[in-house]
């Protein structure tokens, strides 16, 4: 990640979320919050894609959810 240097990371899950951050994320409690890293500037968790696909009495809400997620990340860019 030094090499890369990235602006932002959006970690897919609490195994990425966990990679990135050092340390173990609630999804559900903690997704399109800044979180503290030293890999990015900025450090959003959010749903799996795959999991937005198999919730299907939520999928909308999830679809939503991570929608906004990525908004996060690219206000945080500007």
């Amino acid at each position: 990640m030094a090499a890369v240097r990235p602006r932002a990371i959006v970690a897919p899950g609490a195994t990425a979320a966990r990679a990135a951050v050092g340390r173990t994320v609630a999804i559900t409690r903690e997704r399109g919050q800044p979180l503290d890293s030293d890999l990015a500037p900025v450090v959003v968790a959010t749903f799996r894609p795959s999991a937005v696909l198999r919730a299907q009495d939520r999928k909308d809400e999830r679809e939503a959810a991570l929608t906004d997620d990525l908004r996060v990340v690219a206000k945080r860019l500007k």
